[in-house]
């Protein structure tokens, strides 16, 4: 990130999932741990099976989504807040942001019978709160 402005500007980090119907959010947080699901891309989830990863259902109830933790997000002072984002406070110049995710996939997120294949999320840094 690169900035010339003489103003610390507010930036928001989200990270979304291709799902029946379009797009959402996918970074949330449960029992004070970050977290971003990830999306199965040959088989589309379901809306449903996404918010089922978010308030913690049992993996079966969230078919073709796997999430994990986020470590840390550093390069800019931040915070997680509500809404499914990473409010990121950047400072003239440049700015390095690296998301780290842990390996340890949230237990409620993957069964045995989830396809395997390429799951992904889309990380996207925006200056508006959209």
């Amino acid at each position: 990130m690169i900035s010339n402005s003489g103003e610390t500007k507010r930036l928001y980090l989200r990270s979304s999932v291709n799902v029946e119907g379009g797009r959402e959010d996918s970074m949330f947080q449960q029992g004070g741990q970050i977290y971003i699901a990830f999306a199965n891309v040959s088989r589309i989830p379901t809306v449903q099976a996404l918010n089922n990863c978010k308030m913690g259902s049992s993996p079966k109830d969230s078919p073709g989504i796997v999430a994990y933790p986020v470590t840390s997000i550093t390069g800019a002072k931040g915070r997680y807040i509500r809404g499914g984002k990473y409010e990121m406070d950047i400072n003239k110049g440049i700015t390095y942001i690296d998301v780290n995710i842990g390996s340890n996939v949230l237990k409620t997120s993957f069964a045995a019978n989830d396809r395997r294949g390429c799951y992904q999320a889309i990380l996207s840094l925006t200056e508006s709160d959209i």
